[in-house]
């Protein structure tokens, strides 16, 4: 009965060790795999693409504030955040182009 128990301690043991291993290695390539994807270089394509979604955010932001802002002045901030995307936009894609 005692070598039953030290059996099954063992075993649960290993298999423990096992699982704990196994996350581990899990975890340590999906860090391998974050680290290649940081370092892989960007493409022209990849830059401008980038960009034009940091420009829509910093739109949706300048949006978000002329919200906030008095009625009277809502009109002119909308159109003055339109203005900027459009101008954002033409300026990421004529560095595209570069």
């Amino acid at each position: 009965m005692k070598n039953i128990f030290k059996g099954l301690t063992l075993s649960l043991c290993l298999a423990a060790g096992f699982g704990m291993a196994t996350a581990s290695y899990a975890q340590s390539a999906k860090e391998d795999k974050d680290a290649a994807r940081q370092t892989q270089a960007d493409t022209p394509q990849m830059a401008y693409q980038r960009k034009v979604k940091e420009i829509r955010s910093a739109h949706r932001d300048n949006l978000a504030n002329c919200k906030s802002a008095p009625a009277s002045e809502r009109k002119a901030c909308v159109k003055e955040a339109n203005d900027i995307l459009k101008s954002d936009l033409a300026d990421a894609k004529q560095l595209s182009k570069s």
